[in-house]
């Protein structure tokens, strides 16, 4: 490989790819990061739900009268500012399934005797 060429053809790209991404490491992956976080909380954002229908099949928001009755929020809940209906929308991935013993053995798991709740 003639690298004298190689390095005239691939600066214009490095130098396009590098201020696109904010690089200021070496590896460049932390801004790559940075970029694909920010695209998906700009996503996120022009995505509010708008109307109770519409956050109740939201792939990123939820409230807590859509949950089931197998499911909570996580202790502590990220608030985004927003309300629905006079209800404060929560992020989806905060959602955590609920199961019983029996549940939990189904899954190939085992649940420990301090963790059981006694009456």
């Amino acid at each position: 490989i003639d690298w004298k060429w190689w390095q005239d053809t691939s600066f214009g790209l490095q130098c396009n790819e590098e201020e696109e991404l904010g690089r200021e490491g070496q590896n460049g992956q932390k801004g790559e990061d940075a970029l694909l976080e920010e695209r998906v909380v700009a996503q996120m954002k022009a995505n509010w739900p708008k109307t109770l229908a519409a956050a109740k099949v939201h792939p990123y928001y939820v409230l807590h009268r859509h949950l089931r009755k197998n499911q909570a929020l996580q202790p502590k809940p990220t608030f985004l500012g927003k309300f629905i209906g006079g209800e404060p929308l929560y992020l989806r991935s905060e959602v955590q399934d609920l199961r019983t013993r029996t549940g939990w053995e189904r899954q190939g798991r085992k649940v420990r005797e301090e963790e059981i709740p006694k009456p």
